[in-house]
């Protein structure tokens, strides 16, 4: 658990209320589950057009598709616990916040081994 993050149901919809306020037409779409004993596993689609504040950075009107891992430990039918990943990386590159200068050791001339 994160520092001042909330715990129980606000501490899950928190986020995605901020999301929400930062991304118009925010989407979650889950693309894959897996299940083993107590355990859940989601993968997600994230989407939307970034309209407001983003961790500290302007608004910049650009379309993001990003990937996000949910992990679950479920008891008694409701979700226990949560451990979540988001693909924030890629989510700066699509908004143009960061711009790595080779794509791939290949671009930047390293020799693969």
């Amino acid at each position: 658990m994160s520092p001042g993050v909330a715990t129980g149901p606000e501490g899950y919809l928190s986020p995605a209320r901020y999301m929400r306020s930062a991304f118009s037409d925010a989407r979650w779409q889950a693309d894959d589950f897996v299940a083993a004993g107590d355990k859940l596993a989601v993968r997600v689609t994230f989407s939307g057009v970034h309209i407001g504040d983003f961790l500290g950075i302007a608004p910049t009107g650009k379309q993001v598709t990003v990937q996000h891992l949910h992990f679950y430990r479920v008891q008694d039918g409701k979700a226990a616990e949560h451990w979540g990943a988001r693909d924030e990386l890629s989510l700066l590159c699509e908004i143009s916040l960061f711009t790595p200068e080779h794509a791939t050791p290949a671009d930047a001339g390293v020799a693969e081994d």
